[in-house]
């Protein structure tokens, strides 16, 4: 979609081996497609949502084939990472 950049990572040397795969893709919603200007949260209410989609396919939906989540960020500065499948 339009509402987020993308940026292809490579990562050399994972430090827990279980990783499949040297590439990740860093995504961050874009303030002004998310309507942060006039409604401050707004991206960082996607991001949660984002999130609790991915937790709660995990859960529910094991054979449901989606991209694994490594973690994500708040623009207060919480971060949640290692998170498992």
């Amino acid at each position: 979609g339009s509402f987020n950049v993308c940026i292809p990572v490579t990562i050399e040397n994972w430090k827990n081996r279980q990783q499949a795969g040297q590439r990740v893709i860093l995504r961050f919603p874009l303030p002004y497609r998310v309507g942060e200007d006039f409604c401050p949260g707004n991206g960082d209410e996607k991001i949660r949502c984002e999130a609790g989609t991915y937790a709660w396919l995990q859960e529910n939906c094991p054979d449901v084939p989606i991209p694994r989540l490594y973690g994500f960020a708040m623009s207060t500065g919480e971060t949640v990472d290692h998170l498992s499948p």
